[in-house]
């Protein structure tokens, strides 16, 4: 009996011991290597660096004014605007290539990194294919040009300058987002590639009358033109709908403010009218800001929008080509362009049309939606 016992019990230990290799074993094959742990944390870190490389431009890697930029970008810093800097494929480029007086060394964990010069791709939307690598591996990344897009919230909004106007929409089952600024030269030479060297003229507004070449520019980048509804939407001043009305303001910075009942300079530092000194003025500049910090909705240029919703014109007359006072020089105000160009263009406003034929404006400004 005791031997018997003992045979069952060295069986069962025999049992037990193999069932706990067995569990060991498969604990041990099946558990995440250092390895791929380390491998995720550097791509993770990676990830963020080049990240805020590519959003932060200049400022994320404390470039100095009066720095000569590199071989792709003429001049230097200071004859541009911070934000021309971000998510700019011929700066990064510029980085990649290490052309930049920052070097294009990361290093993580006491490792180095380093992007392949040779190995990288442009495309004419402004978004960037390319490697870093080290001793061991290459990592692949892309990027998208989005650091001058915002996203309108959900909300409901009222098309129309009329207070009581009943053609409402909103954004609750949409993602809908606009460009913060004006189409630039810079963008729309991306079109062709990048193989062009930038000059501080490209930071300027795009002013076209071909109303197709517009739509090819948003189409590349991903979007369309901005619907009029959008920018009445981004330039009043945000309300409630109450009772069917929703509040209205004249410009976009301010609730009550009309710029016809104001002293002449006043708002020389908001936006940009004929009675203002031009002052660092760009397709990147800030003037005339809305709640959204999206600019050039009052002053700056004639812009072309798309009204084929709302019939109540495709121009934004406010613009630089007025004073200060001018009854154009307020939100909603529009115009309709018969979106010809040379001899057969047509606005329906006079003052326009004389400004046009004699050359003083070269076309029209637009930005993209998406």
């Amino acid at each position: 009996m005791i031997k018997f016992s003992r045979n069952i019990i060295t069986k069962i230990l025999l049992i037990a011991c193999a069932g706990i290799f067995f569990i060991g074993f498969f604990l041990y094959k099946n558990a995440p290597s250092r390895t791929k742990s380390n491998n995720s944390y550097l791509e993770k870190e990676l990830k963020a660096r080049v990240n805020a490389i590519w959003v932060g431009g200049k400022r994320e890697l404390n470039l100095q004014n009066e720095d000569k930029i590199c071989p792709s970008i003429e001049g230097r810093y200071s004859d541009y605007p911070l934000s021309f800097f971000e998510c700019n494929p011929h700066f990064f480029k510029c980085w990649i290539q290490n052309n930049l007086s920052a070097s294009s060394k990361i290093k993580i964990s006491g490792r180095n990194f380093y992007p392949d010069p040779k190995q990288y791709t442009i495309y004419p939307n402004g978004e960037i294919e390319f490697f870093i690598r080290n001793e061991e591996r290459n990592f692949h990344f892309y990027l998208k040009r989005n650091c001058h897009q915002v996203e309108i919230p959900n909300k409901v909004f009222s098309a129309g300058r009329d207070p009581d106007s009943k053609n409402l929409w909103d954004t609750y089952l949409q993602k809908l987002e606009v460009d913060k600024y004006y189409v630039s030269v810079y963008e729309s030479k991306l079109l062709a590639g990048d193989d062009f060297i930038v000059t501080p003229n490209d930071i300027m507004p795009f002013l076209s009358f071909d109303k197709e070449q517009m739509e090819n520019i948003c189409f590349f980048k991903g979007g369309a033109l901005l619907a009029n509804r959008v920018l009445e939407a981004i330039s009043y001043f945000p309300t409630q709908l109450r009772k069917g009305f929703m509040f209205k303001s004249l410009v976009p910075w301010d609730k009550s403010l009309s710029l016809q009942q104001s002293k002449e300079n006043d708002y020389c530092g908001y936006f940009f009218s004929s009675n203002c000194k031009k002052k660092n003025y760009s397709a990147y500049s800030h003037y005339s800001p809305s709640w959204l910090s999206v600019f050039h909705l009052l002053g700056s240029e004639v812009e072309y929008i798309d009204d084929q919703l709302t019939g109540e014109g495709n121009l934004k007359l406010s613009s630089h080509y007025f004073p200060a006072h001018h009854l154009v020089q307020q939100n909603g105000f529009r115009k309709k362009w018969n979106e010809k160009n040379g001899a057969e263009l047509v606005v329906d406003h006079s003052e326009l049309q004389e400004k046009i034929n004699n050359k003083e404006i070269k076309g029209f400004a637009f930005r993209c939606m998406y």
